[in-house]
């Protein structure tokens, strides 16, 4: 699996785990406290893929995660962070796990699901009082293409259409930013170039050439200290953060 050879050194990657760690502690980690005598918050990835997250996300209480492809599950479970349980398919499926959480985590998994909607409305339900959701998702659905495809993508998203969803299924909005932002002009390029010339179903992370890793990453890490201190009207990828109303 290219992502999982890539998940702890691509720009990309390493980016956005800094994004995910910039807004929890302001809107997680600090309105929950952190002290030994806090009772500890239940944290969930849901879709984990190869655990390159989990590590980050041990650090805001006891964590959980379930992820429904057997490889990848194989491949976040020898990581030895947290058990690493097998599924559920949304939005049909259940969690298995019978108690409620603190946060629950999305990192690029809503946009492969059909019926986003219903599965935040879902999981609303696995959620305690004033529970979080942070989600992730790659932005503008006039970029869609081949690696799209392959990633199963069955949509990308804008920022207002992301609140959108949420506001319905009753949640309130907290944060939320594009970003990928210096970059973005060359992503939106190639991924034009590759929806409307080249067509085919291909992903693009993968491993990279070392220069141009070290290059984007430096790019890229740039705009990560203003996360969440303003949000940036527009970008490759989107975060928001949402409360349970």
């Amino acid at each position: 699996m290219e992502l999982c050879k890539s998940e702890d050194k691509h720009w990309f990657l390493l980016g956005r785990r800094q994004i995910i760690s910039n807004v929890l502690e302001k809107f997680f980690a600090l309105s929950h406290g952190k002290t030994a005598a806090t009772e500890a918050k239940k944290v969930i990835e849901i879709g984990c893929g190869s655990g390159g997250n989990l590590e980050l996300l041990s650090k805001y209480g006891d964590l959980f995660a379930v992820e429904f492809d057997d490889e990848a599950r194989e491949f976040a479970t020898n990581r030895k962070v947290c058990e690493v349980k097998k599924g559920p398919f949304l939005p049909n499926g259940d969690l298995p796990y019978d108690f409620g959480f603190d946060l629950i985590c999305l990192l690029d998994v809503l946009e492969h699901i059909d019926g986003d909607k219903k599965t935040i409305e879902k999981l609303s339900g696995s959620l305690n009082k004033k529970g979080k959701i942070l989600v992730t998702v790659p932005a503008y659905q006039c970029l869609y293409d081949g690696s799209d495809r392959a990633c199963h993508h069955k949509k990308r998203y804008t920022l207002t259409g992301l609140r959108k969803i949420f506001f319905d299924a009753g949640f309130r909005y907290m944060y939320g930013s594009y970003f990928v932002v210096p970059l973005f002009p060359v992503a939106a390029a190639v991924k034009l170039v590759h929806k409307f010339l080249i067509d085919r179903n291909s992903v693009y992370i993968k491993e990279t050439n070392p220069i141009v890793n070290f290059i984007c990453k430096k790019i890229f890490f740039s705009e990560i200290f203003f996360i969440p201190r303003i949000s940036f009207p527009f970008g490759y990828e989107i975060v928001a953060i949402f409360e349970k109303n």
